[in-house]
């Protein structure tokens, strides 16, 4: 009989395992449990479902600082959870989760803003007599956008405070003043039909009425479309001759760029995983079979490193199943029915047996 209540769950494990090899990687999810926003010195539990036969699972937090925190899954583990106990003000930001099946990487989870209320009595002593903590500042869609985009900067700050200012460093300095409204914590600066004079260094601060806060960390915006100078995007080999190996990508550009950018992922108005170098060749991880990945790449100036030419159009890489792998595939499931039946057999057999013996 323990055999016939395992039959099931090493059925569905084999099957998953299945689909986690030659499926494509779903999308993650996330939530909090009691829920997104919740008072200072609370425990919150962050849950994030994947699916079977993955090798690491990331939860990421993006503010204040970027941090994230890995796990090997156990089995067919499905559902993980990250627990915060006795949360404070810097636990609180926007979280998200991915995980990955050997080179390839799922797409990342919805954000998760998890929010953290403090009483507002013991915010206002502090903020008076302590030392002012950090504010942190994030923006919406990305820190790279297209011209004519819209976007909002927030930033979070204690309650009780005077004033909250937002500071643009480059091209030059400029900064807005805003009064908070009660208990107010997050402050946005909505900026619509953006052009190249709204790219630049971001920072805020706030005032408690004796003193000013640090400054929050750094947050470039990115505008790209501003040089009308189209990239172009090259493989070294055709799209027909990728393999299972590195490849080289070549971002052709105006001669008078000196700073070359690739992301992955996205689209033309917001691309994501960008990353930027001196030199116009990018060497990028292999590509299996059955996956696809998309690339375009930028040009840039080294003094305006904030403000990028107009995408290449895209290059995406998608390598089909191999008849090999095809093969490989209907024999798993043919090997995986075949235990089927005859874990079944076994149970029917197991069964009669027992019958006979029983007076």
């Amino acid at each position: 009989m323990v055999l016939g209540a395992a039959l099931p769950g090493l059925v569905f494990l084999m099957l998953q395992r299945t689909w986690a090899q030659y499926g494509p990687p779903p999308q993650p999810s996330i939530c909090s449990v009691p829920g997104a926003v919740v008072s200072k010195g609370s425990d919150v539990t962050i849950f994030y479902r994947i699916s079977p036969g993955v090798t690491i699972v990331r939860l990421s937090c993006l503010v204040p600082n970027t941090v994230w925190y890995d796990g090997i899954p156990k089995g067919a583990q499905e559902v993980f959870e990250f627990t915060l106990k006795n949360i404070i003000h810097s636990n609180a930001g926007v979280y998200y989760c991915e995980y990955f099946r050997g080179d390839e990487s799922s797409r990342s989870s919805d954000s998760l803003e998890l929010v953290v209320t403090v009483f507002l009595m013991v915010q206002k002593i502090w903020a008076q007599h302590g030392s002012p903590p950090q504010p942190s500042i994030w923006v919406s869609p990305g820190v790279v956008v297209s011209t004519g985009s819209d976007v909002t900067i927030f930033c979070r700050t204690l309650p009780g405070v005077t004033t909250v200012r937002l500071a643009c460093l480059a091209p030059s300095t400029v900064w807005y003043d805003g009064t908070p409204q009660g208990a107010q914590e997050v402050f946005e600066l909505s900026l619509k039909n953006i052009t190249q004079s709204n790219a630049g260094v971001y920072f805020c601060a706030y005032f408690n009425g004796s003193q000013w806060s640090r400054n929050s960390n750094n947050l470039e915006l990115v505008i790209t479309g501003v040089y009308n100078e189209k990239s172009f995007l090259s493989a070294d080999s055709g799209p027909q001759e990728i393999s299972e190996r590195n490849m080289t990508l070549l971002c052709h550009t105006h001669p008078s760029f000196d700073i070359f950018i690739l992301c992955r992922g996205g689209s033309a108005s917001f691309p994501q995983s960008c990353s930027r170098q001196d030199h116009s060749t990018f060497l990028i991880s292999p590509v299996s079979p059955g996956n696809k990945r998309t690339y375009r790449c930028f040009g840039s100036h080294k003094q305006t490193s904030y403000l990028w030419s107009l995408p290449s159009d895209l290059l995406e890489f998608s390598i089909p199943q191999s008849s090999t792998s095809d093969c490989r595939l209907e024999n798993h499931i043919r090997l995986i029915l075949a235990i089927v039946i005859l874990l079944g057999l076994g149970v029917l057999l197991l069964d009669a047996c027992n019958s006979r013996e029983s007076p």
